[in-house]
């Protein structure tokens, strides 16, 4: 299973949030370029950048700032957050982005989502597939987490993947930037429901045993944020 460092950027600087909440944010470092370069010198090939005020604004908003981390890393990056036009996705991949994350686009308008996917490759978008629990059903969120993005997660999962999606990050919104551990019990039902899908998981995240858990599940991949920047799990591990 591969492991996927976050830098979540506002206004330039690398922040958490703690259950997508704008006003509970921690800031951890002023320039993200350092912990890029860490992260790439401990041999992590990918990293996973989130453009926050993009995702607030419905646009792109830190584009030369995420360019930057592109060229410090060297490696693969996947970047989120405002990405909502085809034009978004072309100069993304046009500053060095290897992959795009897409969600709130795709469940606006999941035609124009499949034509990009045939248009840049299924390879190059990822579908983000936010979700929240509610009375024991899991809504996907829009729009930076704050809207209902019209689906439930299953059958948006079942749309998808109709219309080509290769790959999907789900993140449990309840356990986002709060160290309480992975939901494995919805990880599992999404592999038992999609087996053939490539699924990166994400929020809750603690230490190495949430990790091989995860990994038992036969997830593709498991993306970190608090949990590697205050050192929980270690930067020299990556993989």
């Amino acid at each position: 299973m591969e492991l996927i460092p976050a830098l979540d950027l506002r206004g330039g600087q690398v922040v958490r949030l703690r259950q997508g909440d704008f006003s509970a944010l921690t800031r951890y470092a002023e320039d993200p370029i350092p912990l890029a370069r860490r992260f790439a010198e401990a041999g992590f090939r990918r990293l996973h950048v989130v453009d926050l005020d993009g995702a607030e604004a419905g646009e792109p908003r830190q584009s030369a700032c995420v360019a930057r981390i592109a060229q410090a890393f060297g490696g693969e990056v996947e970047l989120g957050g405002g990405l909502r036009r085809e034009a978004d996705l072309e100069a993304a991949f046009a500053s060095g982005i290897t992959r795009a994350v897409v969600g709130s686009a795709a469940l606006a308008d999941p035609q124009a989502f499949s034509r990009w996917l045939s248009r840049f490759g299924a390879d190059r978008i990822v579908l983000a597939l936010d979700v929240r629990e509610e009375g024991g059903i899991y809504r996907v969120r829009s729009a930076g987490w704050k809207a209902d993005g019209g689906l439930e997660l299953f059958a948006a999962l079942s749309l998808f993947c109709a219309l080509g999606v290769k790959r999907v990050l789900c993140t449990d919104i309840a356990r986002d930037g709060m160290l309480t551990g992975p939901n494995l019990a919805l990880y599992r039902a999404i592999r038992e429901a999609q087996p053939a899908l490539a699924l990166i998981a994400s929020g809750g995240i603690r230490h190495q045993e949430d990790l091989a858990s995860l990994a038992v599940l036969g997830i593709e991949a498991a993306v970190i944020g608090r949990a590697l920047l205050e050192g929980r799990i270690a930067s020299t591990t990556p993989c």
